[in-house]
């Protein structure tokens, strides 16, 4: 033991520092997706007191955003209320997301198997998928998610283990609320943890009778947040509109973007690192083990297929919609590739140990300092942040924005970043007080207008009526 850490903490703290560093250099950086700043900007907006509850404020010109359900603007409102309005805020929450994944993800792996091996397998495995240090620096709707099916997952796990029938019915029904919930952070996406009683009966060949009572109580929570519809017509409306206009439209293929089985092809992609350093585990610590497929393995696999496989059905497929999915293949290849890991674990000497104590000091000082160093980098969006990001833009707030050309009103990282940072919304109509202009362009600028920003130009120019 190393100042009193076994060996387990030790890689857990390791495991954790790798995470870091691949995550927290990029949060500090100009340039998240336009999907991550739209869902920042609606949570700011909620937080100011524009939109309701299940009518989200989008813009001026498109008042109402029914195009995913809201919890997830409501959760990331209350940050922007309690720490104020930061650029950075709407990423540090999606860090904080992603934390308390690997959280549930362990307490997940502790609970569920037997096996003498500690969570921080886990966590490495998931923490070196390529996507992860995206999407958790571009505060993606499926970061909420994820936290909310694995908790859906961890709560039918722990009632499990109840032999009352009347806990097993209430276990249920909390098991039930955090299904709904996830379902109200990304719609039907959200629902594959519905099949984890069923998944446990199959794999454990018992639980039957525990299983049908947590279905009961499931059905139960359904029942009552169908009645919540019943009596709130907003509510009823605003996912009325949704499943129109997302889900419908997407399985109908007016939403096609990519083929039905792309999917499969991007999960192998995004899997092909853990899968790897699995496999060199295995080669360089055969010897001392023996590969074995467990009941834990299959399950596992079985839960994180049921996430993965129905988003095939829909013509509108994204990498980012696996994320949920992801904690469970690394969860299945943990426990397949477990006695390996033990080996790791349990071959640690005093020596070893406290250089690893050492090194996960080191990654976790230069990722915080890499965050740092970073913060004025552009990531995306090159020429739009290094003229109104990196140059600093300060306008009136709930302004109308005239653009030239008009092609400009479908560059959506404009339309988001205008929005989050301004209040201001985008149109090619009117004679409004601001005036956008892409260099290069074949745009008359009025007498009434002047140069407004940015002091050196890159690639856009804003002008000011009367100024």
């Amino acid at each position: 033991m190393v100042l009193g850490l076994s060996n387990k903490k030790v890689l857990s703290l390791f495991s954790f520092s790798i995470f870091c560093i691949l995550i927290l250099p990029r949060l500090m950086s100009y340039g998240v997706f336009f999907d991550g700043v739209i869902y920042g900007m609606i949570s700011k907006n909620l937080a100011e007191g524009l939109g309701t509850a299940w009518s989200p404020y989008f813009n001026q010109l498109n008042p109402t955003f029914f195009e995913h359900p809201p919890l997830v603007f409501w959760v990331q409102s209350i940050f922007f209320k309690v720490f104020g309005d930061s650029r950075f805020i709407d990423v540090f929450y999606s860090f904080f997301t992603g934390l308390v994944t690997l959280f549930l993800m362990k307490s997940i792996w502790k609970r569920t198997t037997t096996l003498n091996v500690g969570s921080w397998f886990v966590v490495i495995l998931f923490s070196v998928i390529p996507m992860i240090s995206w999407i958790y620096a571009n505060n993606m709707l499926e970061n909420t998610l994820t936290v909310l099916t694995l908790l859906t997952v961890l709560s039918i796990i722990f009632t499990l283990k109840v032999s009352n029938s009347f806990f097993l019915i209430l276990g249920g029904v909390f098991s039930g609320i955090f299904l709904i919930a996830s379902f109200l952070a990304k719609g039907p996406t959200g629902l594959f943890p519905l099949a984890t009683p069923f998944l446990f009966v199959v794999v454990y060949r018992s639980n039957l009778k525990k299983s049908f009572l947590i279905y009961i109580g499931i059905l139960i929570a359904l029942l009552i947040f169908l009645l919540y519809l019943w009596y709130t017509p907003e509510a009823a409306k605003s996912l009325k509109q949704y499943l129109g206009q997302q889900v419908f439209a997407s399985l109908s293929g007016k939403r096609k973007n990519s083929s039905h089985f792309y999917v499969f092809g991007k999960l192998l992609a995004e899997l092909g690192i853990p899968i790897i350093f699995s496999l060199f585990l295995y080669l360089t610590k055969r010897k001392k083990g023996k590969l074995t497929i467990t009941k834990e393995f299959w399950l596992f696999f079985l839960i994180a297929l049921s996430a993965s496989a129905p988003i095939a059905l829909s013509s509108k497929q994204m990498m980012w919609y696996l994320l949920p999915s992801l904690p469970f293949y690394c969860l299945a290849l943990a426990a397949l590739f477990r006695p390996f890991a033990f080996v790791v674990e349990t071959s640690l000497t005093y020596r070893k140990s406290a250089y690893l104590l050492g090194t996960s000091i080191v990654i976790f000082l230069i990722a915080i300092l890499s965050m740092f160093l970073d913060r004025n980098t552009v990531r995306k969006d090159f020429h739009y942040n290094q003229d109104f990001s990196v140059q600093q833009l300060e306008m009136e707030k709930d302004e109308l924005v005239t653009v030239c050309p008009k092609t400009l009103v479908t560059h959506f990282a404009i339309q988001a970043s205008f929005m989050r940072f301004h209040r201001a919304s985008i149109t090619t109509e009117g004679n409004h007080k601001y005036l956008l202009v892409k260099s290069g362009s074949r745009c008359t600028i009025p007498a009434s207008y002047k140069k407004f920003h940015p002091p050196k130009s890159v690639n856009f120019t804003l002008y000011k009526k009367g100024s």
